[in-house]
């Protein structure tokens, strides 16, 4: 496992360290996340959902309590832990260069065009990589092959994470009225129903696939519910205008790991707060982050300041320029593809604050795609994948004087426990009222 500072530092190749680094430098949680290369059209990996229980036992036999006869060995307990098996599909971010030939041919020996525009091309993606792993979201929207009377898909934010028909094929919802009135969902790609879901009582409801991480949101009309039961087909999509990009952390961070204030214009960033989301909300404590825009931090900062002292402790990590903020020990990065205009009663700039494990088997990582599942960094990225990253040669081009060359990103986000992460939403900032 590997971040992108590492990559940079075993690279003996001038090329290859340049591009590494100007990735990593565009952004403070980028430079830090652990990628894993995978190979494949998708890559699976287990999230912990449930822990087998492990109980105290009686190894003497237990006499009878009347009789005082002697009793026999108590029976071992048996519990096993589960886990669901998440498959998730790479996504490619791909885009060109040209430059023209009279410019490459015409600088002096110092000036390299082409390589200018690809370190250049690299900072670009290293944003697009950055934006992507806080806001991407690929499953937008879903549709219902035929009309089910009584159910009707929720028009915003009504699909989980991690779905995929145009990779896995459509799901299906089963929806029964009458004497039961229940509906189940099976997910693009899951071999199984999920648990079936009451739906005595008009509303919205969340209906589960056989794994809980896939959902989707309908409302439901109790008393227009066919009397028998009806299954129709689940396309999950993205909408037109969404690229087929990766789930970020605002996709991936479930409801269960999400506090959301309970002031009416939002609530003030807190200790307290902060420390319930360390103490009681991320239990995978591997590589531990805090992640905030820099109104956020500022926030931070303020709080701090309060107490009388000057500012919050410091540490350094690699890749990151100058000191780190501390809170506990524990770093906070700056990502400024945080958001600051949640809205809430009068206010509509208001920001999030995240928690987040960035440890490479049970936390927020990032797969690559690498052949053959290898990371050789010391090579030249023209000829062989980087950290999921290809330079190719397309050539001189037909309809004008300039050579054109391929730059191609492989990937997706993962998270390895959904006690990994943790939101803190609608928090106040300075421009707050």
């Amino acid at each position: 496992m590997l971040t992108l500072l590492e990559g940079a530092k075993l690279s003996r190749n001038p090329l290859t360290k340049g591009i590494l680094l100007a990735i990593a430098t565009t952004d403070e949680l980028l430079s830090q996340i652990v990628m894993v290369p995978k190979s494949g059209e998708s890559f699976s990996y287990p999230r912990e959902k449930t822990l087998g229980s492990t109980p105290f036992y009686e190894t003497a036999p237990v006499s009878d309590a009347t009789t005082g006869a002697p009793g026999t060995p108590a029976a071992v307990a048996e519990s096993s832990s589960t886990t669901n098996r998440e498959t998730v599909p790479m996504r490619a971010i791909v885009s060109n260069v040209d430059v023209s030939n009279f410019a490459e041919e015409q600088q002096d020996d110092t000036t390299q065009q082409m390589a200018s525009q690809l370190i250049m091309k690299m900072k670009s993606l290293g944003r697009s990589i950055g934006q992507k792993l806080i806001t991407g979201n690929y499953a937008t929207t879903f549709a219902l092959s035929a009309a089910v009377t009584g159910v009707t898909p929720l028009a915003t934010a009504g699909v989980g994470p991690n779905q995929d028909s145009r990779r896995h094929g459509p799901g299906s919802l089963l929806a029964e009225g009458g004497a039961v009135d229940e509906i189940r969902y099976r997910a693009p790609g899951d071999s199984r129903y999920g648990d079936a879901v009451d739906v005595s009582t008009n509303g919205v409801f969340t209906i589960r696939s056989f794994n809980s991480q896939k959902w989707i949101k309908v409302t439901v009309v109790t008393a227009s519910l066919p009397a028998t039961a009806e299954e129709v087909a689940v396309r999950v999509t993205p909408i037109t205008a969404t690229e087929p990009e990766w789930d970020g952390l605002q996709a991936l961070t479930p409801s269960s790991q999400t506090i959301a204030s309970t002031g009416a214009d939002g609530d003030e960033l807190t200790f307290e707060v902060l420390d319930r989301m360390i103490d009681e909300m991320v239990k995978v404590r591997e590589r531990r982050a805090f992640l905030m825009n820099a109104k956020g931090k500022a926030e931070f900062y303020s709080l701090v300041r309060s107490l009388g002292g000057s500012g919050p402790e410091t540490t350094t990590l690699p890749g990151v320029n100058g000191p780190v903020p501390t809170y506990r020990g524990i770093p906070i990065l700056q990502s400024d593809w945080i958001a600051s205009t949640e809205s809430k009663g009068a206010n509509s700039d208001l920001t999030s604050v995240y928690l987040v494990s960035l440890d490479g088997t049970e936390g927020f990582w990032l797969g690559v795609g690498q052949k053959a599942g290898s990371v050789p960094s010391n090579v030249d990225p023209r000829t062989t994948q980087i950290m999921g990253v290809r330079i190719r040669d397309i050539g001189q081009l037909e309809t004008k004087d300039a050579e054109r060359k391929r730059i191609s990103f492989y990937g997706a986000t993962a998270l390895g426990s959904e006690l990994a992460v943790c939101r803190v939403s609608e928090i106040k900032t300075a421009t707050s009222s």
